[in-house]
């Protein structure tokens, strides 16, 4: 857990690093299984290791749907809890109540926050800003971490004491405050076909039906063939 400033839409966030493809819970642990299993299979005992080898896949498809379904669990799988910002790869930040859901966003670091301002500190609003500290957006917004505090806050935006009075901006200082803020536009891609249909396959009430389905499949299979085979038996 990181301190973050006093924000209506952010209630906690917390540090989190991506574990290498070996160190993952959903890697590890089941190639050490399905080798296990494996090695049952060649020591001649065939039965004994396709009901262990059903389970482990069976276990393994459970836990990569939880990982879809639930973002806690997915992080404790593929990622590590860190206290250092510096390991930190991620921020997993949970929003205040009418704000969305749990979001695991990237933490961006190893950049300049305004090109060609070198090593010098930025002021905005009587407040300095170090020129490349690390940042997280959330909700259209840029998150940054101040390393006297340790703590994140809201990148804040240009005030005018009076806008009748204001005469523009000069070509450096328009860059500048491009730098900082970006472009004044909302991007709001359009998820392609494969993915909405993947979410929907994925849907937990859908795996459930699908599941009871194919038990009912299996007990009718059963109950048609079964009296054929003790007749023909």
């Amino acid at each position: 857990m990181i301190d973050i400033e006093e924000n209506s839409s952010i209630r906690t966030v917390s540090l989190w690093r991506a574990r290498r493809i070996t160190e993952r819970l959903d890697i590890w642990p089941f190639m050490i299984a399905y080798s296990t299993c494996f090695s049952v299979y060649f020591s001649n005992d065939v039965k004994l290791s396709l009901i262990l080898m059903g389970g482990v896949l069976l276990l393994h498809i459970l836990l990569a749907l939880l990982c879809f379904w639930n973002l806690k669990i997915r992080c404790k799988v593929g990622f590590s809890s860190v206290k250092n910002i510096k390991r930190a790869t991620h921020i997993l930040v949970e929003p205040c109540d009418l704000f969305g859901d749990l979001m695991l966003c990237e933490l961006v670091k190893d950049y300049q926050l305004v090109e060609g301002c070198g090593d010098e500190p930025i002021l905005i609003n009587d407040k300095s800003i170090s020129p490349n500290p690390p940042y997280f957006s959330f909700c259209h917004q840029k998150y940054l971490f101040d390393e006297e505090s340790g703590c994140f806050f809201l990148l804040p935006y240009p005030t005018f004491s009076s806008p009748f009075s204001f005469q523009g901006l000069s070509h450096k200082e328009a860059g500048r405050r491009y730098s900082l803020w970006g472009d004044n536009s909302i991007h709001l891609p359009v998820p392609p076909f494969l993915s909405l249909l993947l979410e929907h396959l994925l849907a937990p009430f859908f795996v459930f039906q699908v599941v009871c389905l194919l038990l009912w499949f299996g007990i009718f299979l059963f109950s048609q063939f079964y009296p054929s085979y003790q007749v023909l038996g």
